[in-house]
């Protein structure tokens, strides 16, 4: 018992003596090589997504802000190692942030972090794996169960092929992992929101989709009004009433929006430009309409909606898919904090906002949607904002890390797809390592795409925007880095590229490869002046990095206008302004009105240039380069954004030229 006793006691003391050599060890280190001026690394972490993935090193020391970090990177079968993206500083966090883009789906990769400091770093060189994310298809998993619902359904049936439920929410209180629940066609009218409240697992999800071949459509309409079996009064030229004792939440005739009033006086005067619009009164419970076409209501096709989510999932794993969702405020929403769902293939319309990804939701795919409304582009711009009709195609208001939005269509919506954080613009853990790509966006009446938040890793890339006030606004990005890459923004009326919002922080912004053309001459009603490239005379920010855009206005207005120039490099640009022009650039209140005086006086866009791209048909939106273009083999070389360029360098813009022959 006596030798037991002294062993534990000799680990004991061996213990003691090694976290005191540890610790000892630690001090002489920050002693040996300058104490707060060194790094020691802390931790390193990778977020991967289906074709990216997220790196951030946080560390302790470096308080001279000098240390600085590369990355190579490469599929555990491959031999050749691969140049990334350097890391971002945010020294404000103690981190070192970067992401790598263009990665293979399901793939497992390794990669190598060196940390530079002249002061002394601890571990020089990091090493670690990780995998991307699969393609959904490949996760869906084995499929269990299967049932059936049809608008001419029993909700006393069994639920099979022969014998379907009526209901979906009858139907949903049956579903286990891996079961799939197919949607009969027809119109299924909503009375309230469709609560999906179970969850699948990450290998066996949860679906709820359309019946292959046929069309199941979820209205939020209320039937007796639109079958007419209600009774409108006339009040006076040619506005009704209709006691519905509660707001509505979207009222449509047809598929033509009608305008929300705040007052009766401005309906009767119908403020918006043209006839059609509603009020409600909540002191008397009526609803206030005027048709379009002067019409009586019982004689129209109006659909008036009470429904505020015509479903919403409350679970993890679930995935709903080849739905048409019309006529309520939104059409499908994740409530906060569950993970991993998938959106696609759905036609949601005459919606607020079309889907919606509420608080630290995560994980989640939405893809292959085609998402729209009307009357929004038509009404004045200060008549829509601060509304409920100020929603998004896709909105992601405070989600988490991890979601994927791309292949969508977006058109008529106040935005496209916006990712905000208001009210929390410094939470690191929320609008961080996400991927939005490949959308087409048209007609939006305020920002085709719209990140605002710490912006940690987010990526946006190959989107199609066209007709949207500002094309993409990223007002504020607190840390980033945020990376902007190969869009093709057409014809915005007031801003190519809105930063900051007036906020005194500003996150590492990149633009790389990006065509911004714009084909309006005029200014626009909103803000009386002509479209503006990139910033605002008025805006604050820094830290904004742009390599190979094409920046190409057709009006007298600045193509950027930088009133901090703090941390910022702009160089390898196409900047050009057909036509006479007095304007070029601005740069901390002082005007360069051609690019040879922007580069002889401040040094910028030394290998920019200023010309005509030469596409091949702006008319038709064909934005390639001409096998002429001065363009082609203009750009420089950007590690991992633009590996496969052809010829002598990278061109500049958005596409290139001999991978589009």
């Amino acid at each position: 018992m006596g030798i037991l006793m002294n062993r534990r006691k000799l680990i004991a003391i061996l213990l003691i003596i090694a976290i005191s050599i540890s610790s000892a060890t630690i001090s002489i280190f920050y002693f040996v090589l300058g104490s707060e001026k060194a790094t020691r690394i802390l931790d390193v972490a990778v977020y991967p997504t289906i074709n990216s993935a997220g790196i951030i090193v946080t560390y302790q020391g470096d308080e001279n802000f000098n240390n600085k970090a590369s990355v190579r990177f490469r599929s555990t079968v491959d031999r050749v190692w691969r140049e990334g993206h350097p890391l971002s500083p945010l020294r404000e966090l103690k981190q070192l942030a970067g992401s790598l883009v263009y990665l293979n789906p399901g793939t497992e990769y390794e990669i190598i972090i060196t940390i530079e400091d002249p002061d002394g770093v601890d571990r020089s060189e990091l090493h670690t794996v990780f995998k991307t994310r699969s393609e959904p298809s490949d996760v869906y998993g084995a499929i269990g169960r299967v049932f059936y619902v049809s608008p001419d359904g029993d909700d006393r049936n069994p639920g099979s092929f022969e014998q379907p439920w009526r209901t979906i929410s009858r139907a949903v209180s049956e579903l286990q992992p891996g079961d799939t629940l197919y949607l009969r066609g027809g119109v299924y009218y909503v009375n309230g929101t469709v609560d999906v409240a179970i969850s699948g697992l990450p290998d066996r999800y949860i679906t709820i989709k359309g019946y292959p071949d046929e069309i199941a459509t979820l209205y939020g309409s209320d039937r007796s009004i639109l079958d007419g079996r209600v009774e409108w009064i006339e009040y006076r030229e040619g506005v009704y009433f209709l006691d519905v004792r509660r707001e509505p939440t979207y009222i449509a005739q047809g598929v033509e929006r009608l305008y929300h009033y705040t007052s009766l006086e401005d309906l009767l005067a119908a403020r918006v430009g043209y006839r059609g619009g509603w009020f409600y009164d909540s002191s008397t419970g009526r609803l206030y309409i005027a048709t379009l076409d002067g019409a009586h209501p019982s004689r129209v096709e109006l659909h008036v909606s009470f429904v505020d989510y015509l479903i919403r999932i409350s679970g993890n794993y679930v995935r709903i898919a080849d739905i048409e969702v019309a006529y309520a405020s939104c059409g499908v929403a994740v409530r906060r904090g569950y993970r991993g769902c998938i959106i696609e293939g759905c036609h949601i319309h005459n919606v607020n906002t079309g889907i919606l990804l509420s608080q630290r939701v995560a994980d989640c795919i939405i893809q292959n949607n085609v998402i729209w409304d009307t009357g929004i582009i038509k009404w004045p711009w200060d008549m829509v904002k601060g509304t409920e009709a100020e929603g998004s195609g896709v909105s992601l208001s405070h989600a988490g890390s991890g979601n994927v939005v791309r292949f969508n269509r977006i058109e008529g919506l106040f935005n496209g797809i916006a990712a905000s954080s208001w009210g929390d613009l410094y939470n690191t853990t929320i609008i961080r390592d996400t991927d939005i790509h490949d959308n087409y966006i048209a007609n939006v009446g305020d920002d085709g795409l719209e990140p605002e938040g710490s912006g940690i890793n987010f990526r946006m890339w190959n989107n199609f925007i066209v007709n949207s006030l500002c094309a993409i606004s990223l007002a504020p990005i607190t840390y980033g880095p945020i990376y902007v890459f190969r869009n093709i923004c057409i014809d915005f009326r007031l801003m190519g590229v809105k930063l900051n919002s007036g906020y005194a922080s500003s996150g590492w912004k990149y633009l790389y490869h990006n065509t911004f053309y714009s084909s309006i001459t005029q200014p626009s009603p909103e803000w009386r002046q002509p479209p503006i490239g990139i910033g605002d005379t008025s805006a604050k920010f820094s830290r904004l990095i742009t390599r190979n855009n094409i920046l190409h206005l057709s009006s007298d207005n600045y193509i950027l206008a930088d009133t901090v120039y703090d941390e910022s490099s702009y160089d390898y640009d196409n900047m050009y302004i057909s036509g006479l022009h007095s304007k070029f650039v601005i740069i901390q209140g002082k005007e360069y009105t051609t690019l040879y005086t922007l580069r002889t006086l401040l040094n910028l866009e030394k290998n920019g240039i200023s010309a005509d791209s030469l596409f091949i048909s702006p008319d038709i939106m064909d934005f390639r380069l001409s096998s002429n273009s001065p363009c082609i083999d203009a750009g420089v070389y950007i590690p991992n954004f633009n590996d496969n360029y052809y010829g002598k360098a990278p061109d500049i813009g958005a596409l290139e030229h001999e991978t589009e022959s």
